[in-house]
C-alpha cells in the first residue's frame, strides 16, 4: 500500500512540476505588474503618448513611429498594446502591457525549450530568464519603448530556433512569429533575425526526412503571409508612398550617415564590456562611441577552441532527444543545446553588427539593446558548455557514473529550489521600479482651457488643430510634453489633429515635426475656417507673436497659445 502511494505521489509531482516552474516563472512578473498598478503613473509623454495615440485611433496598419519619416514595419506591437487599456489608465496600461509581454517571452522560451529538450533544460532556460529581466534592470524591461521589445525577446528567439534546427513545426512557427513580432516592433531587428532565420534554414536543410522538413517550412511560410498580410497590403496599395518603400528609401539615401563597421564592431564588443547592461550597467542603449574591454569574449573563444578539439579528434555532440543537461544515457544533450544556442547567438550577433554598420538613425542609436541581448545569450551558452565538458571530462576520468532524477529525491529538487531562489532575487528586485510620466492632473488644466475654448469657437465640423512652434527648434523634452499634451486632448474626448511646425515669425510651416508621432489620420497641413488653432509655443512670453494669444502653459513651461485666424 506504501509502496503505491508512494507510486501516486510520484505521479502527482511529475505531473504538476511543469505548473509549478509556469508559476515560479510568471511570479517576478506578476508583483512587477501589480508595483506599476498601484501606482498613479499619469499622463504618458514622447514616445509613450504616441503609442497611445496609436492605440486609440483605431485599427493600426502600421509600427510605431520613427522620427526619420517612416513607420516601423508593422503593427502587432501597437496592436499587443491595446488590450492593457481594459485594465489600467495612463502610463500604467502600457507599462502593464510591455510586462506582460515580457511574461510571455520568457514562459514561452521555456515551454519551446522542456518541450524539446527535457524538464533539466527548460530549468536552465527558466532561470536564465527569470534572471535577465532584474539583471538587466526591471525600468528597462517594462518600457513600453519600440526597441525594448529586443531584450527578451531576441533571447527567446536564439531559444526557439535551437529547439526548430530539428525541424520541429511548432518550434518553426514560433521562430518566424517571433522574428515578425521583432522586426515589426522596430525595424532595427530586420539584420539580427533575418541572420537568425537564414542560419536555421540551413540547418532545417542538413536533413534527408524531407516530409519533416516541408511541414516545418510549409507551416512557417503559413504564419509569416498572415502575420505579414496587413503591411504587405499597405505596401501594395500605396506604391512608392508606401512604408516599406520609405524605409527603403531612407536606408539608401538618407540625410543621417551610416554608423560604419568600426563603429558598429565596438558597440558590438562593448556588449562584452566587465560590467554589461545584463549585469547591472545603468543604461543599454548609450552611444556606439564607447569602446568598452571585451573581457566577456574570452569565454567564446574557449567554447570555439574546446568545439573545434572535439571536432577533430573525433568526438560528437550529438545525442538522445528529451533528456538530460548531462550524462543520461549515451547522449551529451546539455553540450549539443549550449553549442547549438552559442552558434545561433553569435550568428545573430554578427548579423546586429552588420544592421548596425550599414544602418542609419534609429539603426544606429539604439541597437546596443540588442547586441546587450544577444551578448548575454553567448555568455551564458559558452559558461554552461564550458562547465557541461568538463563535467563529462571528469566523469571520464572517474569511471562511469550517472545521476538518476527522481520525483522526491535531493536531485530532483535542486533545480526547483535554485529556481525559487532566482525568482525570489527577481521579485525583491521589483522594488526598483519608479513611477514614470507626469501625474494624472499635469494636463488637466491646458486641457480643460483647450476644451471651454473649443465649445465657443468651433465650427460644427471643426477640430483642435496642435501645431508646435520655437525660436531656437523644439527640444526633445518639448517635444516630449507635446505629444503628451496632445494624447491627453485625445483621451479627453476632444478632436484633435497635428498640424505642421511653423515658424514664429512669418507663422509658415517648417517641417513635419509631430505629425509623425502620430497616425496619419491626424494629419492636417493647416488650420480651417472651423478649427481651433493651437500653437505650442516653446519660448519666452515675450516672444510671442502678435497675432497668438497664451492660454495656458505645459508642466515644461511650453506655452499654450491659441492663433488668430
Amino acid at each position: 500500500m506504501i509502496g503505491r502511494l508512494s507510486e501516486r505521489l510520484d505521479g502527482v509531482a511529475e505531473r504538476s512540476l511543469p505548473f509549478l516552474v509556469g508559476f515560479l516563472v510568471l511570479l517576478p512578473f506578476a508583483i512587477a505588474a501589480i508595483r506599476i498598478l498601484s501606482w498613479d503613473s499619469g499622463s504618458p509623454l514622447g514616445d509613450w503618448a504616441a503609442l497611445d495615440l496609436d492605440v486609440r485611433s483605431g485599427p493600426a496598419f502600421l509600427g510605431s513611429y520613427s522620427q526619420y519619416g517612416f513607420r516601423h514595419p508593422g503593427p502587432l506591437f501597437i496592436w499587443w498594446m491595446s488590450w492593457p487599456r481594459l485594465i489600467a489608465s495612463g502610463s500604467a496600461a502600457y507599462l502593464v502591457g510591455m510586462t506582460a509581454l515580457a511574461a510571455v517571452a520568457a514562459c514561452l522560451g521555456v515551454w519551446i525549450a522542456w518541450r524539446a529538450w527535457g524538464r533539466r533544460v527548460g530549468f536552465a532556460v527558466a532561470m536564465s530568464f527569470v534572471l535577465l529581466a532584474p539583471l538587466t534592470g526591471w525600468s528597462y524591461v517594462t518600457s513600453p519603448w519600440n526597441p525594448m521589445v529586443g531584450l527578451l525577446g531576441l533571447p527567446l528567439l536564439v531559444v526557439v530556433a535551437a529547439a526548430a534546427w530539428d525541424r520541429d513545426v511548432v518550434s518553426s512557427v514560433a521562430a518566424v512569429a517571433v522574428a515578425s513580432f521583432l522586426i515589426q516592433a522596430h525595424v532595427g531587428n530586420v539584420g539580427t533575425c533575418m541572420a537568425i532565420l537564414t542560419v536555421l534554414a540551413l540547418g532545417q536543410l542538413r536533413t534527408e526526412a524531407r516530409s519533416d522538413l516541408r511541414k516545418a517550412w510549409g507551416a512557417a511560410a503559413g504564419t509569416a503571409l498572415l502575420l505579414w498580410l496587413v503591411p504587405g497590403v499597405q505596401q501594395l496599395v500605396s506604391g512608392r508612398a508606401g512604408n516599406v518603400w520609405k524605409i527603403m528609401r531612407f536606408s539608401r539615401n538618407g540625410p543621417i550617415p551610416k554608423t560604419g563597421f568600426g563603429d558598429a564592431m565596438q558597440a558590438g564588443m562593448r556588449a562584452f564590456r566587465p560590467r554589461p547592461a545584463w549585469l547591472g550597467a545603468t543604461n543599454v542603449y548609450e552611444g556606439v562611441a564607447d569602446h568598452g574591454r571585451p573581457l566577456w569574449l574570452l569565454a567564446p573563444l574557449g567554447v570555439g577552441m574546446v568545439l573545434l578539439w572535439d571536432r577533430y579528434a573525433g568526438g560528437t555532440s550529438t545525442g538522445e532527444g528529451g533528456g538530460a543537461l548531462g550524462v543520461e544515457g549515451n547522449g551529451r544533450i546539455g553540450e549539443r543545446v549550449a553549442s547549438r544556442l552559442l552558434g545561433i547567438a553569435i550568428v545573430g550577433w554578427l548579423g546586429a553588427v552588420v544592421m548596425l554598420g550599414q544602418g542609419r538613425g534609429p539603426v544606429r542609436a539604439y541597437y546596443t539593446v540588442h547586441l546587450e541581448s544577444l551578448a548575454a545569450v553567448i555568455v551564458a551558452s559558452s559558461v554552461s558548455y564550458l562547465a557541461l565538458r568538463g563535467l563529462r571530462l571528469s566523469r571520464g576520468r572517474d569511471g562511469d557514473w550517472a545521476v538518476g532524477f527522481h520525483p522526491w529525491n535531493l536531485g530532483r529538487l535542486v533545480p526547483v529550489v535554485a529556481l525559487a531562489g532566482v525568482v525570489v532575487f527577481a521579485s525583491m528586485r521589483t522594488g526598483s521600479l519608479e513611477p514614470q510620466g507626469e501625474r494624472s492632473d499635469s494636463f488637466s488644466r491646458p486641457v480643460e482651457v483647450i476644451k471651454d475654448s473649443a465649445e465657443t469657437a468651433l465650427g460644427p465640423r471643426g477640430r483642435v488643430v496642435v501645431s508646435q512652434s520655437s525660436p531656437g527648434g523644439v527640444s526633445n523634452e518639448e517635444f516630449s510634453f507635446a505629444m503628451g499634451f496632445v494624447a491627453a486632448l485625445n483621451r479627453s474626448g476632444v478632436d484633435v489633429s497635428v498640424g505642421l511646425e511653423v515658424d514664429p515669425t512669418s507663422g509658415d510651416p517648417t517641417i513635419q515635426g509631430l505629425q509623425l508621432a502620430v497616425p496619419e489620420s491626424l494629419w492636417v497641413d493647416a488650420p480651417g475656417s472651423g478649427d481651433l488653432a493651437v500653437v505650442l509655443f516653446s519660448g519666452e512670453k515675450r516672444e510671442v507673436p502678435k497675432q497668438w494669444r497664451v492660454v495656458s502653459s505645459l508642466p515644461n513651461g511650453t506655452l499654450v497659445t491659441l492663433r488668430n485666424e
